[in-house]
């Protein structure tokens, strides 16, 4: 009986194992169906979170970009409205751009100036060339240096200026200090400019080769024969002082330049070019302190003393 009936047992226990294994195949595949649909779940929220994340950042990356060109456009405004203000200025103030000291020569000769047809600074610079003319080039080296620096002329070259200017000095000859005597005599020169440069002289052909051959504007020769001579090619003749003819040049040097005739228009003209030639290079040394002496010698506070 046990014989017969351990088949069927074993069938039916057999059976039962086949059934529970079946039922775990099927739980296990329906545990990987459930873990593939959650995982294809979270694999399409992960999209879409993804797509939205990509949306947001092109939406962000949009905005940037749209406030970096608003930027940019307001940079270029900005910029633009300065090199506006910046043309506009320049327009304004064209003649200053064009001589930035300007207002200190207006100064130095009032409205004098109005009508001198030449920069004001290359004037100054012949004015300084007439100074060297008038003091030498190691004077006026000096009185340039010590106004640059502040300080008081030394008594000898102090002196010298003081016999060098007329009774309407402001405030009379002892009131002589390197400013003041600059700012003096180059009134003087403008008034002279203005007086003789334009005029014509009977030596007019000697004027055009010294121009020439020494480089310098005939009017600014003119010039200087207005101040020392006013034109009279006798100009001190007779008289005590060493200092003759159109240009006053010093009778004592004549023999050093071959002169052999002070009263000659060309003899006396061609001998006080040569002496300027010899001064050029003081001269060009002092040239690069027109600037500041020109501040130095007409500053605000002293307007008032104008001569």
């Amino acid at each position: 009986m046990l014989l017969w009936g351990s088949p069927r047992i074993l069938r039916v226990v057999f059976i039962l194992w086949e059934v529970r294994t079946m039922r775990e195949i099927v739980s296990l595949q329906s545990s990987n169906e459930a873990k593939e649909k959650e995982i294809n779940d979270v694999v399409k929220g992960t999209r879409k979170e993804l797509s939205g994340f990509s949306q947001m950042i092109e939406s962000i990356g949009d905005g940037f970009k749209s406030v970096v060109e608003k930027l940019q456009n307001l940079w270029n405004d900005i910029v633009w409205g300065w090199t506006a203000a910046a043309g506009a200025s320049k327009l304004n103030s064209a003649d200053k751009k064009q001589d930035p000291f300007k207002p200190a020569y207006e100064y130095l000769a009032d409205t004098s100036l109005e009508w001198i047809d030449m920069p004001q600074k290359e004037l100054f610079t012949h004015f300084l060339e007439y100074m060297q003319h008038q003091q030498g080039a190691t004077g006026t080296s000096r009185i340039v240096e010590n106004i640059m620096m502040g300080r008081k002329l030394p008594s000898n070259i102090l002196s010298n200026m003081r016999n060098n200017v007329g009774s309407d000095f402001p405030g009379g000859k002892n009131k002589v200090t390197g400013p003041t005597f600059v700012k003096y005599w180059y009134k003087r020169f403008v008034d002279n400019y203005k007086q003789f440069a334009h005029k014509t002289v009977p030596y007019e052909d000697v004027l055009d080769r010294a121009a020439a051959k020494y480089g310098q504007p005939k009017e600014i020769l003119k010039t200087i024969i207005g101040i020392e001579s006013h034109g009279d090619v006798y100009a001190n003749k007779g008289k005590k002082s060493s200092y003759k003819g159109l240009m006053q040049v010093d009778i004592r040097q004549t023999k050093q330049y071959g002169v052999t005739d002070i009263y000659d228009p060309e003899q006396n003209i061609m001998m006080a070019m040569e002496l300027r030639k010899q001064n050029s290079r003081q001269l060009n040394a002092l040239k690069d302190n027109i600037p500041q002496l020109i501040a130095k010698v007409a500053p605000v506070e002293t307007m008032s003393n104008a001569a």
